[in-house]
């Protein structure tokens, strides 16, 4: 049987936050502290591991601690 094809990762697109005085309720919503810092998705791709900002930036080589975390 021939290997599947693997197709490509689509592009990192977070989704942005949005200031609101009081978070929504309910069972079927999942909230995300943000403080003071970084926003940074792990992008794993055949073993390779990038890490980029909300803007599309490299920051891989800023954090080698995250890289080798996920690698692991």
């Amino acid at each position: 049987m021939p290997a599947k094809a693997r197709s490509a990762l689509p592009p990192y697109d977070p989704q942005l936050a949005t200031l609101v005085k009081v978070a929504p309720a309910g069972d079927d919503w999942l909230h995300e502290l943000k403080y003071d810092g970084y926003r940074i998705g792990l992008r794993l791709e055949d073993g390779a591991v990038t890490l980029l900002s909300r803007r599309g930036k490299d920051w891989t080589a800023q954090f080698p601690e995250l890289v080798a975390a996920g690698q692991a």
